[in-house]
């Protein structure tokens, strides 16, 4: 039977590897007008993919795993960025798309599907198998949760400084919204991040007891 380690390190080649890529073929296929750093999902992936890449170098290389520092920056970041933001682009993407294919496929159906679901499916599973196979250590519930609104709250104030200047918004349906509405649109994912902050954190309890907080991977 395999152990988690393997488990979890085949998952950080395989989402490490996918996440670039997916980030080349966007860059070639997404058209400029659309704005391309306006999407949520290419800010989230960007964070994936360098976040597996160093757990990867931190994993081969001891010098670099026994590095407190280095371990505690990229524990904030899982719990801060990874799970919370990779469940809530999963979420919100196909909530929408089950509501009403139109708010978000129009720029989706640009991609092929293989691309689609690796930055709006795999996303998730990925962020629990890390959770569930390394263990990172949970930090105080204002550093977590400050990283996650420093994310999203950058994330917000550039699309909506592209949309209300440039007139670039990533999602049809956001066109049709008033200004209220908009700004509306970044305070309930958000929430949700928050949320799913939580729940990051309570899965990493459940898989992970006090006991065994000294491994480190």
């Amino acid at each position: 039977m395999l152990s988690k380690t393997v488990i979890g390190t085949v998952n950080r080649i395989f989402s490490a590897t996918l996440f670039f890529t997916c980030l080349y073929v966007c860059g070639k296929i997404i058209p400029e007008g659309y704005g391309r750093a306006n999407f949520l999902t290419l800010w989230n992936i960007t964070a994936a993919a360098l976040f597996y890449s160093i757990s990867l170098l931190c994993h081969f290389l001891p010098y670099l795993r026994s590095g407190r520092e280095q371990n505690s920056i990229r524990d904030l970041i899982y719990f801060g960025i990874i799970f919370p933001i990779g469940t809530t682009v999963f979420t919100f993407f196909w909530g929408l798309t089950f509501i009403n294919p139109k708010f978000i496929l129009t720029d989706a159906s640009l991609l092929p599907s293989w691309i689609n679901h690796s930055i709006h499916t795999w996303i998730m599973p990925a962020a629990i198998l890390e959770g569930i196979c390394f263990n990172h250590s949970r930090p105080s519930s204002s550093e977590g949760r400050a990283v996650t609104i420093s994310f999203f709250s950058a994330y917000c104030v550039y699309t909506l400084i592209m949309g209300f200047v440039f007139n670039k918004w990533p999602y049809p349906f956001l066109l049709k919204l008033t200004i209220p509405y908009r700004l509306l649109f970044a305070i309930i994912p958000l929430s949700c991040s928050l949320m799913f902050y939580t729940l990051g954190v309570k899965l990493n309890s459940l898989f992970w007891k006090p006991e065994k907080q000294q491994h480190r991977s």
